[in-house]
């Protein structure tokens, strides 16, 4: 067991080792192009993040505390690596401070977490150096063969950015005091597509070029079908077979040039002709972007409906349990939200039965309910900005007993909830069936 959580960890090591490469491509790649030669350049830059996994292996048998130890390590595993590439035909002096730099990263990842790993403002600095590195080498030729290397590697390192930052803000969101955060799965869904649509976007910014290459290539063999169907037809200017066939013309020398202004409209119309078909694509997109995000809500609801999810249902009454969107849907909807708004109403109204729930995780979110309307109804003034602790903390003060909120074990029922709430555990079937006959008593009172 203790080897496949060894071969596990130094997986997701080289994978953090890899992303990070990934983020901060642009100096690693001009110092391959410009400061190394042959092709074993690019077996080194992929090879780079195996120093990482060294460095993080290193550290997690060693654990070391002091900052000089730390260097020493990553300067003893950066020197492996560098003396391999140097037999091999490498500049030390270039490879021995990049690969100084993963075994320190490796090294100190063995005590991190993935989050603090990759803070939102490192991303955010990686992929500010991908864009002032795309600007200049714009202007230098010899780096054009790997411009398009760059620009993908950008995307990709933008759509893992924006990912990791989205997870953090989720989690963020759904903290809860000293809980772990828990996060549903409707939330994550929602974001992501967020995100994927947005990373759609930049890549078609991103990758204009590559698609107006392509589009012209269709556009050429578009016209060339049409010519050649053209070609198919029968001439229906034949000469007949008695005619005399026409002398050919005497040499006449060079033909001349067209008009320089002929030339100029061609050229001007062309570039019209592209101008036109590029607004057409963003009109287009823009279009599409539009209608997608209610389209796929609408069809998203509907799964809801079909697959009777009573967990989400019911939790818009009384204690919010989880953050249900942080997506602002009204400025994508428009008046989609309003009427999202009555669709809840109307499935809140809907009799549910405790032989429909299906497991003891909603039938607690169930009593929870009903315990929370039977208060409201006897004249207590519900806050929804307390947590369910805290809201039957203050039902059990004794001061409300008079008033005939006393209910003696609503406690073990807000204990349960909360569980069924974050997940921890579930009571069974028998518990459940306790938390039941004491509601059902308490209302009878």
């Amino acid at each position: 067991m203790s080897e496949y959580m060894t071969s596990r960890s130094l997986a997701k090591a080289l994978l953090r080792g890899a992303v990070e490469l990934l983020l901060f491509l642009p100096p690693f790649l001009l110092a391959a192009v410009y400061l190394l030669d042959g092709s074993l350049r690019w077996l080194w830059l992929v090879l780079l993040p195996v120093a990482y996994v060294v460095g993080y292996a290193a550290q997690s048998a060693i654990n070391l505390r002091k900052l000089y130890a730390l260097l020493l390590l990553a300067a003893a595993t950066a020197a492996v690596h560098t003396l391999i590439f140097y037999f091999l035909g490498l500049a030390w002096y270039v490879t021995g401070p990049f690969a100084l730099l993963a075994a320190f990263r490796g090294i100190r990842s063995a005590d991190m977490s993935w989050e603090a790993s990759f803070p939102v403002g490192l991303n955010a600095i990686g992929i500010l150096i991908y864009f002032i590195v795309s600007v200049m080498v714009r202007f230098v030729e010899s780096f054009q063969p790997y411009v398009p290397v760059l620009t993908g590697c950008g995307v990709i390192a933008l759509a893992v950015a924006l990912f990791i930052a989205n997870q953090a803000h989720i989690r963020q969101e759904t903290l809860s005091g000293k809980k772990a955060p828990s996060v549903a799965s409707s939330v994550l869904w929602q974001n992501r597509m967020m995100i994927g649509l947005l990373l759609i976007v930049i890549a078609v910014v991103a990758l204009f070029r590559e698609l107006r290459d392509v589009f012209l290539q269709l556009r050429d063999a578009v016209i060339a079908a049409i010519l050649w169907l053209l070609s198919l037809l029968p001439d229906t200017k034949q000469t007949p077979e008695g005619a005399a066939q026409p002398k050919p013309p005497m040499d006449q020398g060079v033909p001349a040039q067209p008009a320089a202004w002929l030339v100029w409209l061609e050229q001007a119309a062309i570039v019209l002709a592209e101008a036109a078909a590029v607004l057409l694509i963003v009109y287009g997109l823009y279009k599409l972007l539009r209608k997608l995000p209610p389209l796929v809500k609408r069809i998203y609801l509907w799964c809801i409906a079909a697959l009777r999810m009573g967990e989400k249902l019911e939790s818009r009454e009384g204690y919010e349990d989880n953050v249900e969107s942080l997506v602002d849907w009204n400025g994508l909807g428009g008046k989609f939200a309003e009427r999202l708004k009555n669709w809840r109403t109307a499935l809140a109204r809907k009799k549910i039965r405790w032989e429909d729930l299906e497991d003891n995780g909603e039938r607690v979110r169930f009593l929870y309910k009903r315990w929370l309307q039977r208060h409201i109804a006897r004249g207590y003034a519900y806050k929804p900005f307390l947590t369910p602790q805290e809201t039957g903390n203050e039902l059990d003060n004794p001061r409300r007993h008079t008033a005939g909120h006393q209910t003696g074990g609503d406690s073990e029922l807000v204990e349960w909830y909360e569980h069924a709430r974050y997940g921890e555990r579930l009571p069974t079937d028998a518990q459940a069936q306790i938390l039941k006959n004491k509601l059902e008593r308490a209302n009878q009172e």
